[in-house]
């Protein structure tokens, strides 16, 4: 087999962390094994990354590091729309880096890793050699049959961002970015409309862009199944509105479980709001939140609950459904754009296609007394979850199917001339699939829930 020169851009890029963090790292970590592989990325992390190469070298491995000028402050320091607009500034400056270091080792294709958005440039596209963008999403979009329940932050934010992206789909730079792509890559049916739309000539299908490592998979595994009483469910993840945990607290309270809790693990602005409303909702003793905690502490209360709830409202793609599974819990998750492929399995948990807030609500309730009551449903679904993951969310595993994108857009052989699905119909299949979707054809079919709707049966479409 060849061996590739690879150019990574990954802004995010930081050695035992999960999330997008941790994708730029065990993506150029397992690639450096068969190639050689240069990775641009910020210097914030450079003691992290260097220390960490220090203890364990990987020869394939180059980092290179760029930071913009210090008169503008660290990225670490903004908040969410400043870190925008540093990326956007960080992606101009780092063209030229990229340029420089093509001209010295000639690269043979480079790939845009991390923070990946189709409405956010990525200008080593414009370097003369094959270039893949992503796995990029970011065309999800919020119902608006929930935006009552977002409050005034909610909705000033999801306002925002309709209005960001209308405008960076404007953007020169990221049309230009759109028009040198040979190959995008997104597990989002919306974000690949968006990127036709953009001029993106071959978009395809892959499962969510995260990912674990054999060694935490085997740790997740091994975690010890939890006492029976108390019933724990568990959400993780910013306490913000889009991530639809006040929905979990009142499907809670409508599940009529008193002996159950409910774990919130993460931080954000929505958190007084949460706990006011589960005062409010009567169950304030039966909801518990945990700040500040280190992946493996996350990883201790994974152990001590049964269901991991996951009610996101446009955020599908989370590296908490992987590890979940990986350690055999069964999730409860919402669906709001069913022609997207979906983490969550009628075999793996409940897949809750939602419409509106009171009928997500009821469901969802259901669904928790479904798995509370059912040890033999969790625990197949558990197993189905451990196999999944096993198959398509190991990174050794998903490297190999981005190896073998990384060898069809440099030999350029790719089978077949297609055009975009008829814009509004939920025919997705007019997108090809990447190599890693062939491996599981019903991550692409199962797109209903297990059970809930119709009380206690599989349905399917």
């Amino acid at each position: 087999m060849r061996k590739l020169k690879i150019l990574l851009s990954a802004y995010g890029f930081e050695p035992g962390r999960g999330s997008e963090l941790g994708i730029g790292w065990n993506i150029a970590r397992i690639m450096a094994q068969n190639h050689d592989v240069w990775v641009l990325t910020r210097g914030g992390n450079r003691a992290l990354i260097e220390l960490e190469l220090l203890r364990r070298p990987i020869p394939g491995l180059h980092v290179i590091y760029y930071d913009l000028p210090r008169w503008l402050p660290g990225s670490e320091k903004f908040s969410c729309g400043r870190i925008q607009v540093h990326y956007h500034l960080w992606q101009l400056g780092v063209y030229f880096i990229a340029k420089q270091w093509h001209q010295r080792i000639k690269f043979d294709l480079a790939n845009h890793l991390t923070f990946g958005k189709y409405w956010a440039p990525s200008l080593i596209s414009l370097l003369p050699i094959p270039f893949i963008w992503g796995p990029i999403v970011g065309g999800e979009s919020l119902p608006f049959a929930f935006w009552k329940h977002l409050g005034a932050y909610g909705t000033s934010h999801a306002l925002l961002r309709m209005a960001t992206r209308w405008l960076e789909e404007w953007d020169p730079l990221v049309r230009l970015t759109a028009r040198r792509t040979n190959l995008a890559l997104t597990p989002s049916y919306e974000t690949a409309l968006r990127l036709k739309r953009l001029g993106v000539q071959r978009v395809e299908f892959v499962q969510t862009h995260g990912g674990i490592n054999v060694d935490e998979y085997t740790h997740l595994r091994n975690l010890k199944p939890p006492k029976a009483v108390p019933f724990r469910f568990l959400s993780s993840g910013r306490l913000v509105p889009w991530k639809g945990i006040h929905l979990a607290i009142r499907a809670l309270a409508q599940a009529n479980l008193p002996e159950a809790e409910y774990w919130i693990e993460g931080s954000g602005p929505q958190g007084r709001h949460l706990a006011a409303l589960a005062k409010k909702m009567g169950i304030a003793h039966q909801v518990q939140f945990f700040e500040g905690l280190s992946r493996i502490e996350a990883w201790a209360c994974l152990e001590q609950c049964h269901v991991l709830l996951h009610p996101s409202l446009h955020n599908l793609f989370t590296n908490i459904c992987v590890e979940a599974m990986a350690a055999g819990r069964p999730i409860i998750g919402f669906c709001v754009d069913p022609a997207t492929p979906s983490q969550i399995t009628p075999t793996t948990g409940v897949n809750i296609i939602a419409h509106d807030p009171q009928q997500a609500i009821g469901e969802m309730a259901h669904s928790m007394q479904l798995l509370a009551q059912n040890d033999s449903l969790r625990a197949s679904m558990g197993r189905a979850g451990q196999e999944r993951v096993a198959s398509l969310y190991l990174w050794e595993n998903k490297c190999l199917s981005l190896e073998r994108n990384y060898f069809r857009v440099v030999e350029n052989t790719f089978q077949e001339d297609w055009g975009p699905p008829e814009i509004g119909t939920n025919d997705m299949f007019g997108f090809p699939q990447s190599e890693e979707n062939h491996h599981e054809e019903e991550a692409i079919h199962g797109r209903t829930n297990y059970a809930h709707s119709s009380r206690g049966q599989r349905q399917d479409e």
